[in-house]
């Protein structure tokens, strides 16, 4: 019976710790457990992380002087500067108009999953790959993707907040696929640019998302429960005024 009670609970619509909450936790859990999944095997050298010399020696065969040029110029929407100022100036914006909550999600999801990022390529100290005629130039560690995880942080918190902002199930699907293939775009450059292996680029994106997923977790079960407690307090308020 407890049990059965926890999980209606969990399940519900109503409440902070509801099925928001729910779906939340398990996001969070699902993206963490493939970082660690890739981190593990690039820590061994095993599984997918076989992959990653060969895939990186066969874009670099493979590319061109055009489109190398249309690479450099995608690989900026990813860029960690350009991402961190569009993020605070959308949470700026966000912030003047009264939308307190959505400005928080965006510094929490944005500059602080950046900030993140940072402290796990010193954890990891993994090398760049290296080209004897490199298609650019990058510098710091490799795992995980700088620009990768500007790309997801960004484009995921934004289309999370137009989702539930937009009408209609069709422009929410055009809200996710435009976010996920902005961020494909951006993987698909770093890899083809030579500046990250195969497994930098897919730890990074489910990192990302997981602390995306946290972000929008926590904020979300705190802004229910403030309002909760509003609407308890007038309540309240009104049954003790009511003679």
């Amino acid at each position: 019976m407890v049990v059965l009670l926890f999980v209606r609970g969990r399940l519900s619509r109503r409440g902070h710790l509801g099925l928001s909450f729910t779906i939340g936790v398990l996001a969070i859990a699902a993206g963490l457990w493939a970082f660690v999944e890739i981190a593990d095997a690039v820590h061994e050298q095993d599984d997918i992380a076989r992959w990653d010399g060969a895939v990186a020696e066969w874009l670099h065969d493979s590319a061109s002087a055009g489109l190398t040029v249309v690479m450099l110029a995608l690989t900026g929407l990813g860029d960690p500067v350009v991402v961190i100022v569009t993020g605070l100036v959308l949470a700026g914006l966000f912030w003047k108009a009264g939308e307190r909550w959505r400005a928080l999600f965006l510094f929490l999801s944005v500059p602080a999953g950046l900030a993140l990022n940072t402290a796990l390529k010193h954890a990891f100290l993994r090398a760049r790959p290296v080209f004897d005629e490199p298609l650019a130039s990058a510098h710091g560690y490799s795992f995980p993707s700088g620009h990768v995880a500007g790309a997801t942080l960004l484009y995921t918190a934004v289309a999370v907040i137009l989702v539930r902002s937009v009408r209609g199930a069709r422009n929410r699907v055009r809200v996710v696929a435009v976010a996920g293939l902005l961020i494909v775009v951006v993987s698909f450059t770093r890899m083809y640019l030579g500046v990250h292996y195969l497994t930098d680029v897919l730890s990074r994106r489910r990192m990302a998302f997981s602390w995306v997923a946290l972000s929008a977790t926590l904020l979300n079960t705190l802004r229910r429960r403030a309002l909760r407690e509003r609407v308890e307090v007038a309540a309240g308020g009104g049954a003790k005024g009511t003679p």
